[in-house]
C-alpha cells in the first residue's frame, strides 16, 4: 500500500509539472516577452487572487486575468497548471519552473555575451 501510494503521488507531481509547463508554453504565445520576469518568486502564491502567476503577470487579480486570458474554468485552469486542489503543489511547481528558466535565461546570456571583466581578471 504504501508504495502505490508513493507512486500515485509521483504520477500527481508529475501531471502538475506537465500542466505547469502547459501553462508556461501558452502563456508565451500570448503574453510579451519577459512576462515571467514580473512574477516576484517570493510572493507567489497559486492560492492567492492577487499574488497567483496570470495576477502577477498581467498586474490584475485572478478574475480580471481569467478574463484577458479568456481562460474559461474547468479542465482549462487545471490543464495549464492555473488550477489544483494542491494550491501548495502548485505553488512549488510554478517557482521551480520560473526559477529554473530565469537560470537558463542567465546562463544564456552569460554564455553568449563572453567573460565579464571580473571573470578575466
Amino acid at each position: 500500500m504504501e508504495r502505490w501510494t508513493r507512486d500515485a503521488a509521483r504520477a500527481r507531481d508529475l501531471d502538475v509539472d506537465r500542466a505547469v509547463a502547459a501553462g508556461l508554453a501558452w502563456l508565451d504565445a500570448r503574453l510579451e516577452p519577459g512576462w515571467d520576469e514580473r512574477i516576484d518568486l517570493d510572493e507567489l502564491d497559486m492560492n492567492s487572487s492577487t499574488r497567483c502567476v496570470a495576477a502577477q503577470a498581467l498586474g490584475v487579480t485572478w478574475t480580471n486575468a481569467l478574463l484577458a486570458l479568456g481562460l474559461n474554468g474547468g479542465p482549462t485552469l487545471r490543464s495549464r497548471g492555473f488550477f489544483h486542489e494542491r494550491h501548495e503543489l502548485l505553488t512549488e511547481a510554478w517557482y521551480a519552473a520560473l526559477h529554473l528558466r530565469r537560470v537558463q535565461r542567465e546562463l544564456n546570456h552569460r554564455w553568449t555575451s563572453g567573460p565579464s571583466r571580473d571573470e578575466e581578471n
